[in-house]
């Protein structure tokens, strides 16, 4: 690798390939390079450069809890009295990094590092208080709720979603002016609302069609099958399209019950597009993952949300109800009854999609890069 001058670098860390995070310092990248093509930036996956042999397990148990034990991720998740019972732990595991963020700035000697997840965040944190490093450290947060786990003191800029995260940040003893309202980053494909018309005649869907996009994040959690099936017996003439993401099990079980199922039905594996599924859509169902909803607010898409895995997920279902960008489905019988109810109602479904455009931030990486360029 080549390298440029110092003040020209900027390190992108996210927990997990495949994930939100990811997406999120992808899309901060995309509008970095727009503004400055001269940067060189560094993408590190945390978990799998501090700790590989721990990341499998790690993902294995963390993937478990979500979709078996949700109300205990809950639990854990933002509780002020459990982080400071692991502090000690905590600290252990950040101390044990610093070798290797040593030896890694030692290469690529950036002077911003941003953060998309709170695990590497802590990491670096730990490495400015105790090697005396001086970049920037920018915390990203790609929900709609923050958690104490991202609270270090030597973060210097936190972009969030929301004046009520500011606010809790401010609670929590973190300076206001280290606080921007930013949005959640999503790529640039999401600036602009896309040509429907075009994208149904590229995917085969009837234009006069309701078309309902269906997802459960990268993993394809939660009861998609089901939520097909009861899909497909409602009286309405709808097309779905299905996401089924890295779920290999899952995608073949729906592959194996298309000829059953009498409503048309595109179904896809993981894949990059999304923004054009989203664009020939007239609702989503999903789980309310802060990347999934932020990349359909920027399309006015109308949602039904289904159970999430806990946690800061619990955090962007509320924030949804509240702007009334969004209906919750407690069970796959209920998201068939919500449909039927918003199709028979054109009124909500608009006053849905105004909604959702209100609070949308499509300029996010825009503004977030911006930022990051004020320190180069």
């Amino acid at each position: 690798m080549t390298l440029i001058s110092k003040n020209k670098k900027v390190l992108l860390l996210y927990a997990s390939l495949n994930s939100g995070h990811q997406k999120a310092a992808q899309a901060i990248k995309e509008a970095l390079f727009l503004q400055a093509p001269n940067i060189e930036t560094m993408d590190i996956e945390a978990l799998k450069f501090s700790y590989p042999r721990l990341q499998k397990p790690a993902h294995k148990i963390y993937m478990s809890i979500v979709t078996n034990l949700s109300s205990f991720y809950d639990f854990l998740w933002d509780n002020v009295s459990i982080e400071k019972r692991i502090t000690k732990l905590k600290e252990l595991i950040n101390k044990n990094t610093l070798d290797k963020f040593e030896k890694l700035f030692a290469f690529f000697p950036a002077s911003v590092a941003v953060c998309t997840q709170a695990l590497p965040c802590g990491f670096l944190a730990t490495l400015k208080q105790e090697m005396g490093f001086s970049f920037k450290l920018v915390a990203v947060i790609t929900d709609y709720d923050v958690h104490a786990y991202w609270i270090y003191e030597n973060v210097d800029v936190y972009c969030v979603a929301t004046l009520r995260m500011k606010e809790k940040l401010v609670q929590r003893g973190v300076p206001e002016e280290k606080i921007k309202i930013s949005g959640i980053p999503v790529g640039l494909e999401f600036s602009q609302l896309p040509n429907r018309r075009i994208l149904r005649e590229k995917f085969g869907i009837e234009n006069e069609s309701f078309c309902v996009l269906i997802m459960g994040g990268s993993y394809g959690i939660g009861p998609l099958t089901e939520i097909i099936m009861n899909l497909d017996k409602i009286k309405k003439d709808i097309t779905m399209v299905v996401v089924a993401g890295k779920n290999e099990k899952l995608y073949k079980n729906i592959h194996k019950q298309l000829n059953e199922i009498k409503k048309p039905l595109k179904l896809f594996s993981y894949t990059e597009n999304i923004a054009q599924l989203l664009g020939i859509s007239d609702l989503l169902v999903t789980k309310p993952g802060g990347l999934t909803i932020s990349e359909a607010l920027c399309f006015g898409l109308p949602m039904i949300i289904t159970k999430g895995v806990g946690g800061q997920e619990s955090g962007n279902f509320r924030y949804l109800l509240d702007k009334n960008a969004a209906v919750a489905a407690s069970d796959p019988g209920d998201v068939a009854l919500k449909l039927v109810e918003l199709i028979n109602n054109n009124s909500s479904l608009k006053t849905m999609h105004n909604n959702a455009l209100k609070i949308a931030k499509p300029q996010a990486a825009t503004q977030i890069s911006k930022l990051i360029n004020s320190f180069l």
